[in-house]
Order: structure tokens, then sequence, then C-alpha cells
């Protein structure tokens, strides 16, 4: 493949990716008090608050791992190894000033901050196989997970986590448009 297919087809896997991620993480907040319900021992059932933070983690630790696979493909271990050193100096720092404030609350977010530190370091050095355009709306729907993450803990109103469900589908509605398109076209 040419060099240009290989940044179009990279930049398109980064974009279905974290839209996948992002819309399940987003159901997954909203429902995490019914889900808890169901999950979760009674003794356990407040664990529920720490989901939405974990959660955010883990589709910023998945974008993570892209760009460290194309890292790894460019045998740039020294960027891998600082992205891991930032990420935990970070984490520390965080779950030492979070958690006595806030519990165990503080070290989930301590632990969503520290996976975008990891993220942001790799992202510098490959956001070209990305794309800028992706990296902006990737970054606006973490804000707003952020956002839906706290509402969901703050109040037990689901036309809220509704709305913010419906404003991530908005943000990517032409990339979801494009995938529906391709999928009929493919059943054809």
């Amino acid at each position: 493949l040419p060099k240009e297919n290989h940044y179009t087809f990279y930049k398109n896997i980064y974009a279905y990716m974290n839209i996948l991620m992002v819309i399940i993480c987003s159901f997954l907040i909203a429902g995490a008090r019914i889900l808890a319900f169901f999950l979760y021992a009674n003794d356990f059932y407040e664990a529920w608050r720490f989901t939405p933070f974990l959660l955010l983690s883990n589709v910023i630790n998945t974008a993570s791992g892209f760009c460290g696979s194309i890292l790894s493909v460019k045998k740039d271990s020294k960027t891998m190894a600082r992205s891991a050193i930032w990420g935990i100096v970070v984490n520390i720092v965080l779950n030492v000033v979070l958690v006595i404030p806030l519990g165990a609350e503080g070290a989930a977010i301590a632990t969503a901050i520290s996976s975008y530190i990891i993220f942001w370091v790799r992202v510098r050095k490959v956001s070209h196989w990305c794309g800028s355009t992706n990296l902006i709306i990737s970054h606006l729907s973490w804000i707003l997970l952020v956002f839906q993450g706290i509402l969901v803990i703050i109040t037990e109103n689901y036309l809220i986590q509704v709305c913010c469900i419906t404003l991530l589908l908005f943000l990517y509605h032409e990339r979801i448009g494009d995938l529906i398109n391709s999928w009929r076209m493919r059943a054809r």
C-alpha cells in the first residue's frame, strides 16, 4: 500500500475504534447504577460510583494502545517508555493528592488522568496516523464522558444521561452514517 493509503487506513481504524469505545462507554456509564444492582453484592453496590472514571480510563487506554502499536512498528521504544514513566508518576502523585479527600473515587480519577497522560505522550509522536480531526472529536467525546460520569454520580436523572448519549451520537453522526452505508453496500 502507498503511504497515503496507510494514513487513511489508520485514521479510519482509529476513528471507528474510538466511536465504538465511546458509545459503549456512554451506555455503560448511563446504566452504571442499574448494572451494579444486578452485578454487585449488597455490600459492594456503592462501587458503581467508581465505574464512570474507570470506563473512561479504558476508552483512553484503548486509544493509547492504538498509538502504542504504531510506536512498536516504528520501533520507538523511547516514547513507549517515556509515556509509561509519565503515567506512573502522575498516577502516584494524583493518588496521594486525591485519595485523601475523595477516597476510592480519587483513585479512579487519578487512573483516568494518568491514562490520558500516557495517551498524550504517545499521540504527540503519531498524531498524523490518527488524524487531527479524529483527535479533536476524541477529546470532545472524552470531555463529554467526564461530564456524563460526574452527572451520573451526582444525580439519578436518566434524561440527562439520554441527552449525553444523544450528544455523542450527534458528534459521530457522519462517521456512523458512513459505517451504516458501507454495511449496506456490503450486504447487497
